[in-house]
């Protein structure tokens, strides 16, 4: 066998399923390259003996059922709602930190109002929700 043989080998597991120019190419090898030759001649024994024994035998919906479930990967656990109002609180914090250090470090000249610090508070208080619900989000995908 040559060093290319895996590939031609597992192509030939799928013959069937495989286009036009994967064929050409499959029985270009093929030609070639005797143990390849060998291993499709068994195949398609195999092929016809299993088609002669089983060819009328069909599961039943029942099975394929069951085994399309335990192949399927589970689906992700649903994020829970508590994480992201913490992740809101959180923000939230930071927000009243982020207003309290602003009010702390603005020069004198500066008259930073109420208004202004309750705007820039809800200003980080919705950054924070943004983040909270894109956080929530990401965990559903």
């Amino acid at each position: 066998m040559s060093t290319g043989c895996g590939e031609f080998e597992n192509l030939l597991a799928g013959y069937d399923a495989l286009d036009q120019g994967e064929r050409a190419r499959v029985d270009a090898h093929v030609a070639r390259c005797a143990a390849c030759a060998a291993l499709a001649q068994a195949l398609t024994e195999l092929g016809t003996v299993l088609e002669a024994e089983y060819g009328a035998v069909c599961a039943p919906p029942s099975l394929l059922d069951r085994v399309g479930a335990r192949l399927s990967p589970a689906p992700p656990p649903r994020p829970r709602a508590a994480a992201a109002f913490l992740d809101l609180a959180a923000w939230s914090a930071v927000a009243c930190a982020a207003a309290a250090v602003t009010r702390y470090f603005t020069p004198p000249e500066i008259a930073l109002t109420q208004t202004m610090l309750y705007a820039s508070a809800g200003a980080f208080m919705l950054g924070g929700l943004a983040i909270a619900l894109w956080s929530l989000r990401e965990r559903e995908d």
